[in-house]
């Protein structure tokens, strides 16, 4: 991957790697975000920031260079504070940004998911993820390790905007589409519940 470059910006309480970074922070770019990473195999997944509605496509396979320095981030951060970004080239998304209002929108999510480790928020979370309720969601859906990583992240916004979750969680379900196929289901779900949240 030697043509491509790749730069790490250090924010408070996180990361963010930019592949194909602009040369000043001011200058707009169009982006893709990376919330899910594999290495060029596929044999191993990965979940940097989950959550952030940054109105851009999202992208999975990355390289083994980037994969490596995200583990490396890792070892500093955890793997809900650190971004992936990707500048593409004009056309292929509408979402631009320049890096220092990504910084800010990346510092706020950070900031927010902060909240919610303070214990009175954290225990009322557990909770709730321990509820009947949760669990029987869960297995009506047949939830994936991994999606069930994704679910969790986003269903945290949702706890910590004082949204009602089980309220919002039936709304969704009532106005999906049925589907046979569960592994679509699941993913318009998913899709959904992140519009919501947006």
């Amino acid at each position: 991957m030697s043509d491509t470059n790749i730069r790490i910006i250090n924010i408070s309480g996180g990361a963010i790697i930019m592949i194909n970074p602009p040369l000043n922070c001011e200058s707009f770019i169009n982006i893709k975000l990376i919330n899910k990473i594999s290495k060029e195999d596929e044999t191993s997944f990965l979940f940097p920031a989950l959550f952030g509605d940054f109105h851009c496509f999202e992208k999975e396979v990355v390289s083994n260079e980037l994969y490596e320095i995200y583990q490396n981030r890792r070892k500093d951060f955890t793997h809900e504070n650190i971004f992936i970004f990707e500048a593409v080239q004009s056309g292929e998304t509408d979402s631009q940004y320049n890096l220092n209002t990504l910084i800010l929108y990346a510092e706020a999510i950070i900031s927010a998911q902060n909240d919610i480790k303070e214990t009175a928020l954290s225990s009322s979370f557990e909770q709730f993820l321990q509820s009947s309720f949760y669990s029987e969601f869960i297995k009506e859906y047949n939830f994936t390790s991994s999606e069930i990583i994704i679910l969790k992240s986003l269903i945290k916004y949702a706890f910590l905007t004082g949204i009602d979750l089980i309220r919002l969680i039936e709304e969704i379900k009532q106005n999906l589409e049925d589907k046979a196929n569960k592994k679509l289901l699941r993913k318009e779900f998913l899709s959904v519940l992140r519009q919501r949240l947006a």
